[in-house]
């Protein structure tokens, strides 16, 4: 009954989308003229629609200031995206169907990952409202037209390798490797195949999960290296069990995608953080659900406490992270201090301090007993991606899309050392020795330091100690590496590093 602002037809013609001022999105079918699926969520007015290449999901862009994808299947919402700060006015899909692209009066045009959620990058640039985008029919451009009259072009690749060039790559990019050191977990470009591998060797050990058809969103692995929980993009959380491959519980309950999964060290519970603006424990002996606290807002990040008394969830609205206490459901603090989205949060080994990472650049320390800051770590150029303590406490590290690994000194606040990496850093862990770190890349490879020298003093080299295909150097280029030792360069040539 309301106005219609925007339709859009499947590649294959057979349905077509609308979007209308009732804050609906509605899928017909062409031939009968029957409505199949009314999508609903936008809390204003939905201002443009897209449909998939392969005609599975749909796209729409709202005057609420988020973009949302929805399933063609089951007319549910898959993911929403935030970021834009004023109405979206234009959405459109990738031609691999693998990216969301953006434009909104807040001047900006953003590109979403459609299997995560979460944003891959923001241009900025025009000086005025963004009336329409658009991609390249290979992919590898953007173009934006603004109300004033620009037309601006935006180079891709210039953000990040293109999946549709890369087949059955395999990226760390989501990996978790346990602190026995027994294995890493890797996720596929394709986000819908994950494996457990040796980190040693290279080589898959037994898990293998060769995809779903709503693909993977999030993925965590358990201490001992035993269990693996996975986030599904039909709303499901999963766990398996990664001596046989096979299924172990299948968690229901959220409404909506899920960009953060956690297990807890005892490997007892598990926690995931949903679109739908809750988080939920789950009980990993009987498959129950433990316990949800309704957040109020999406969560990018999760962090369980040791204990398993207390979480942590990053906002994607509000900037804020929040302190629950697990037994209550109860907000405790709410840390305040960072001017962007939340995209990681970890809890110190004793459950004192809190870490976080922003898109604002900046990594914070805080106190959990009073919820207040202790320190704001600043140095990083771009977003951080992934923060970690080390086990002793007295360390901090940080990995962003500045291509940069920052050491924190926690006593001190102060910047310990910074390495230049040639890729952005997705993932940074410390092993269970507390001298060595895991370092996963937007490349496919998944590296392990040599952080700290035998005697605990920090080693300036950052000598790379794997050597086998799977988590090789091949996809490393060492001119982009500062302080590497002359060794160590000829060490990662030998194994097929890249060097000008």
């Amino acid at each position: 009954e309301d106005s219609i602002s925007s339709v859009a037809f499947s590649l294959d013609g057979s349905r077509v989308l609308s979007g209308s001022s009732d804050n609906t999105v509605r899928l017909w079918d062409y031939q009968t003229g029957k409505e199949t699926h009314c999508f609903k969520g936008h809390e204003n007015n939905v201002t443009s629609v897209a449909s998939s290449p392969d005609g599975k999901l749909a796209l729409s862009g709202s005057l609420d200031k988020t973009v949302r994808l929805w399933s063609c299947h089951t007319g549910k919402q898959i993911s929403c995206f935030i970021g834009h700060e004023n109405n979206v006015t234009s959405v459109t899909f990738s031609p691999n169907g693998k990216w969301a692209l953006s434009g909104s009066d807040d001047k900006t045009v953003r590109i979403w990952d459609c299997q995560t959620g979460k944003q891959i990058s923001c241009f900025i640039g025009h000086e005025s409202k963004v009336t329409s985008v658009a991609f390249s029919p290979d992919g590898k451009l953007a173009l934006s037209g603004s109300i004033c009259g620009t037309l601006r072009r935006w180079d891709l690749s210039t953000i990040v390798n293109q999946s549709t060039n890369v087949k059955n790559t395999v990226t760390a990019s989501k990996s978790m490797i346990p602190s026995d050191q027994k294995g890493v977990l890797l996720r596929n470009t394709d986000n819908k195949t994950i494996r457990l591998c040796d980190y040693k060797s290279g080589k898959m050990i037994i898990f293998s999960y060769e995809g779903h058809e709503y693909g993977i969103t999030s993925t965590a692995c358990s201490t001992d290296g035993k269990w693996a929980l996975v986030g599904i993009g039909d709303n499901t959380v999963r766990l398996w069990d990664c001596q046989n491959g096979k299924e172990i519980f299948c968690f229901t309950g959220h409404g909506s995608g899920i960009p953060s999964v956690v297990l807890s060290s005892d490997s007892k519970k598990a926690l995931s953080g949903g679109w739908d603006c809750t988080v939920r424990i789950w009980d990993c002996q009987n498959g129950k659900e433990i316990k949800y606290f309704d957040v109020n807002e999406p969560s990018y990040s999760l962090a369980l406490s040791p204990e398993c008394k207390q979480v942590l969830s990053g906002g994607a609205y509000t900037h804020n992270i929040r302190l629950w206490d697990c037994q209550t459901g109860k907000d405790v603090h709410s840390f305040k201090g960072h001017k962007n989205y939340i995209n990681t949060v970890a809890f110190s080994l004793n459950g004192k301090w809190a870490l976080s990472g922003s898109s604002d650049t900046t990594v914070r320390l805080w106190d959990c007993q009073n919820g207040k800051e202790i320190f704001c770590f600043n140095g990083h150029e771009d977003s951080v991606t992934s923060v970690t303590f080390s086990p002793d406490g007295k360390w901090a590290l940080s990995g962003s899309i500045d291509k940069t690994i920052r050491l924190w000194d926690c006593q001190t606040g102060k910047e310990t050392f910074c390495f230049t990496l040639g890729y952005s850093i997705s993932r940074l862990q410390f092993l269970s020795d507390g001298k060595r770190i895991s370092v996963s890349t937007n490349q496919p490879a998944c590296q392990i330091w040599e952080l700290f020298d035998g005697g605990g003093t920090i080693n300036p080299s950052l000598q790379w100690t794997s050597a086998e295909p799977f988590l090789s150097a091949q996809q490393l280029d060492i001119t982009g590496v500062q302080g590497l030792s002359e060794p160590n360069q000829r060490v990662l040539l030998q194994h097929g590093a890249k060097s000008e």
